[in-house]
């Protein structure tokens, strides 16, 4: 509803951003049963991009042709690079033609600089409510998934802490939290490769969720206004309209869980990398660096008591960190940094073990991927 998004903009003080409704496949465009997201979406947007000149809402039928031809026409027109998706459904009740029409809008938008971001889902580990599963397209691997937090502020008002948002209800089905985990479908991409381990629960061979998070409680969520009337509003829809391109997070790691993956240090399948760190990201977004490409041909060679580990340099990279562990979903400790050639031997080995080695790069603006992981 219009009056719902200009109530808003007053009551903060916001431009009235033009709207511009983008019918696909016979949509009407009038507000149905779904409308506190989409006025969710919409006024979190304005808030964060109080300057944008127009917002774009892309209206389908829902079906799966629906949903499918709303995102290719999305791709086709190329006008918005920044999309949010709060809709989705169980990743494994989709048949694997649905979920690759999907995935080929998703490839068209990110090679044409469209960044996409969608809810990971409120029902925690748990999305279709019953067993280990995630949400599609949040799972896409050319989708940004946002999960969920529980945010906590000192008496000023003042950041605080974070934790997992996950609530435990008598039965699953009302259970909430934050979606993540392992996906049943898509391969780990090479930005995932080397992440997984024995504390954050992960998978060294599919795709895992979320990639970043932010505030989604509902006890700690966002003031909305929907049928003329403020709301408080939480779930992962929130942090969508959030999300940005720099590794600047506050990294959650006290062990609290989406009812089944706990947050850890580094990469959890509960809040990802982390949540955003706001005041940090948005003068980064304003004069980007970007960190250097991931190195390649990663190589071990075997000597005695030693090994000897070679790669290609990266674009822009100043220095290498070297990372070792004993088995390839073993925890991954630095063993070296600060190397400025592209080789490197670890010596003091013991003669009969296997070691497990990734390298990362760093420049000015932070660090690359992972490498693949190899072994010697």
């Amino acid at each position: 509803k219009p009056a719902d998004i200009s109530t808003y903009a007053t009551h903060f003080g916001l431009t009235q951003t033009t709207l511009q409704n983008i019918l696909v496949d016979g949509a009407n465009g009038s507000a149905g049963t779904g409308e506190i997201e989409v006025a969710l979406d919409i006024e979190l947007m304005m808030a964060l991009a109080p300057n944008a000149s127009k917002i774009l809402v892309y209206e389908g039928v829902n079906s799966d042709a629906g949903v499918i031809d709303l995102y290719a026409k999305i791709a086709s027109d190329n006008l918005a690079k920044q999309v949010g998706t709060s809709w989705g459904s169980p990743e494994m009740g989709a048949t694997a033609s649905f979920l690759n029409s999907e995935s080929a809008a998703f490839m068209q938008m990110a090679a044409q600089g469209q960044s996409i971001y969608a809810a990971a889902g409120d029902s925690g580990a748990y999305d279709n409510q019953s067993t280990l599963s995630v949400d599609d397209p949040s799972s896409q691997p050319f989708v940004t998934s946002a999960g969920g937090t529980t945010l906590s502020i000192n008496s000023d008002g003042t950041y605080k802490s974070e934790s997992s948002w996950g609530i435990k209800a008598k039965t699953q089905a009302d259970s909430q939290g934050g979606g993540g985990g392992i996906s049943s479908y898509w391969p780990i991409p090479t930005w995932q490769v080397g992440i997984a381990n024995s504390s954050n629960k992960g998978s060294q061979t599919m795709r895992m969720v979320p990639d970043i998070s932010a505030n989604a409680n509902p006890n700690t969520g966002y003031a909305i206004v929907v049928d003329g009337a403020f709301t408080v509003v939480g779930g992962t829809s929130c942090v969508n309209q959030s999300s940005g391109a720099r590794n600047i997070f506050n990294d959650v790691a006290d062990s609290s869980t989406n009812l089944f993956y706990p947050a850890v240090s580094g990469y959890d399948l509960s809040t990802g990398v982390g949540s955003i760190e706001m005041q940090a990201l948005f003068p980064a977004l304003v004069n980007p660096l970007l960190p250097p490409i991931i190195p390649g041909g990663l190589a071990v060679t075997p000597h005695f008591a030693v090994l000897t580990l070679t790669w290609t340099p990266a674009v822009d990279a100043q220095s290498y960190s070297i990372y070792r562990a004993l088995s390839p979903g073993g925890t991954f400790t630095a063993i070296a940094s600060g190397i400025t050639s592209t080789k490197f031997l670890d010596t003091s080995l013991k003669n009969g073990l296997s070691y497990y080695y990734y390298i990362v790069a760093t420049d000015a603006s932070g660090a690359s991927g992972q490498t693949p992981v190899v072994s010697g």
